[in-house]
């Protein structure tokens, strides 16, 4: 199970999420829903089946901070009560001028992208890797400009939380 709290269009929401092979139990404001989601060719939409009732779902931002759905014919916008940051830790044995940088998993999922290869310079907010969680795809951004230095990630490979993807030299 994995809560989930966010500030809503009505006010702060908790969800907790259970897979449940395919499925999902979602449980939210008292009410617990079977929630079945089917990918569609267009991968930011997709159909969903709440309680045996079909439900299109089109993402239009999704991010460790804030989610944009558009909902059958209702669009609607969360973001986290408490702001979750792409995790960095500077390296123990390297020099504060440069430092390097290790950026890590803020969610654990499937590697579908890794767009950042070794060599590679980055600016702040560039796409670093995807990360698909619960058919969601998550584009892990940088924090900062650097060059990679290090990918410790493959496409397919599959994360935990906290796991490191790659480094690089800010």
């Amino acid at each position: 199970m994995t809560r989930y709290d966010f500030d809503g269009p009505d006010g702060p929401i908790s969800v907790e999420v259970t897979a449940t092979g395919e499925d999902y139990l979602v449980a939210t404001n008292g009410r617990t829903y079977n929630v079945k989601v089917r990918p569609t060719e267009d991968p930011s939409t997709f159909v969903t089946e709440v309680s045996g009732k079909p439900l299109p779902v089109v993402v239009r931002e999704s991010s460790s901070q804030r989610v944009e759905l558009v909902l059958g014919d209702e669009a609607l916008a969360y973001s986290r009560q408490h702001p979750v940051e792409i995790r960095s830790r500077r390296d123990a044995n390297v020099p504060s001028q440069p430092s390097n940088v290790v950026i890590t998993a803020p969610l654990p999922g499937k590697v579908m992208d890794v767009i950042a290869k070794k060599g590679d310079t980055v600016q702040m907010k560039a796409a670093l890797v995807v990360i698909e969680s619960m058919k969601m795809e998550t584009a892990v951004r940088s924090d900062r400009d650097g060059v990679v230095e290090e990918t410790f990630v493959t496409v397919g490979s599959i994360v935990k939380r906290g796991q490191p993807l790659l480094k690089f030299r800010a």
